[in-house]
């Protein structure tokens, strides 16, 4: 996901269903986190090769 892939592209790649991945969203804040982390990542890196 910190490529810029969609959560559901994720769940296709390593081959869990999307409503699994979303449970686990909402069960499991360790896995919740390295959502958040990869979002940024994704957001920080897209940011660096913008030149105003």
């Amino acid at each position: 996901m910190a490529k810029g892939i969609s959560l559901k592209d994720a769940c296709k790649l390593v081959g869990i269903g999307y409503s699994t991945a979303v449970r686990h969203l909402s069960h499991d804040p360790d896995y919740l986190e390295a959502i958040r982390r990869a979002r940024l990542t994704r957001a920080t890196t897209q940011n660096h090769s913008f030149k105003p």
